[in-house]
């Protein structure tokens, strides 16, 4: 699954958005929870190895992840929630992208090597003009523009667990 900065500069609803702390504090930043993305993340992880893939750095993606575990589950210790996220989802960034002259590329094929699992069995759940090195292994959604009534999580994940 992919995070885009699109989907972290707006605040929509304040019970869906949170705001990322960073230092220095010119940095922070607010993150819009798409709907189903709890949903449909938390069911990957039963059935798969699931990673959280963006062209973001690292830091902010596991940010991200530690504070959407944290929302879910508000009685973990903090120091807990991070040990599980990161215990649950794997995390790839920039750092693990090749750069471009159209932008970050992620790389599926990497990936599955150092899961030694065949990439048929590695999909990427992005934007349908993803810079990706198998563009056949993508799944794509149309980009989240902070509409809370967007379904398009739920139907994917309707269509992966349902049919």
């Amino acid at each position: 699954m992919s995070i885009n900065r699109s989907q972290i500069d707006r605040q929509v609803e304040e019970e869906q958005t949170f705001k990322i702390q960073r230092h220095p504090p010119n940095e922070d930043f607010f993150v819009t929870i798409r709907p189903g993305a709890v949903e449909l993340l938390e069911e990957l992880t039963k059935h798969s190895h699931t990673f959280i893939y963006s062209d973001l750095p690292r830091s902010e993606i596991l940010d991200i992840t530690y504070h959407l575990y944290l929302q879910q589950h508000p009685d973990t210790d903090w120091s807990d929630a991070l040990a599980l996220c990161v215990a649950n989802i794997g995390i790839r960034g920039r750092e693990d992208c090749v750069i471009t002259s159209s932008g970050p590329k992620k790389l599926l094929g990497n990936l599955s090597e150092e899961l030694d699992c065949p990439i048929n069995h590695t999909w990427l759940i992005d934007r349908p003009n993803a810079l990706v090195d198998f563009p056949c292994k993508l799944i794509p959604i149309p980009r989240f523009n902070g509409d809370m009534s967007d379904r398009h999580l739920f139907d994917l994940f309707e269509h992966i667990f349902i049919n």
